[in-house]
């Protein structure tokens, strides 16, 4: 048992020192300690293993199932053409967006909507992403279907500093305590300039 406790250890440890997890948790944890709420997503990646996206404050939003636990999520974000195109491909993207590539006007942004909650027609017995616990779409925002995919566990890592109750969703942190006072400051500076 300890030698494959070692060995699994040291796999872990393989994909996260290839990874960029170690950067990623450095803002992690910062986050959590002003704001009470950081989030990431994990995703696989071919060449490291693992690749971790992490998010600010204000840039995503969660929820929670009944007994508290996170286990949705969502994000808006903006994408060139040209980077759709390299993500999702070409047949999936948008007619007015497939011309933009075409016309080489491919460095206009569009927003993007990523959303991830459990699926409710999960079925272990079948491999396809339609079936799998937890579902993930991107959409344009004005509703245009980019991908459908699914994740066998949920993707997010989201850690809240301190839950005041389990309806909350988002949790506080040591920078809620301290933020009358900074906003006095920036008062006072603002009154002294």
């Amino acid at each position: 048992a300890r030698e494959w406790v070692f060995e699994i250890k040291k796999r872990l440890e393989d994909v996260f020192a290839k990874s960029n997890v170690y950067s990623v948790l450095h803002g992690f944890y910062q986050e959590i300690a002003v704001f009470g709420t950081a989030a990431f997503l994990v995703e696989e990646d071919a060449q490291k293993g693992i690749r971790c996206r992490p998010f600010t404050i204000g840039e995503y939003c969660l929820g929670t199932d009944a007994a508290g636990r996170v286990d949705r999520f969502g994000r808006e974000f903006f994408m060139t053409a040209e980077q759709m195109k390299n993500t999702f491909g070409s047949e999936n993207l948008p007619p007015a967006v497939r011309r933009e590539c075409d016309d080489n006007r491919s460095q206009r942004w569009h927003k993007i909507i990523h959303l991830i909650w459990p699926n409710p027609s999960a079925d272990p017995a079948k491999q396809d992403h339609t079936h799998m616990p937890y579902t993930s779409v991107y959409l344009t925002d004005n509703g245009h279907l980019l991908r459908q995919s699914g994740y066998r566990e949920f993707p997010v890592i989201a850690a809240r500093w301190e839950v005041k109750n389990a309806s909350d969703t988002y949790g506080r942190g040591p920078g809620w305590k301290c933020l009358g006072d900074v906003k006095m400051l920036q008062k006072m500076q603002k009154t002294k300039l």
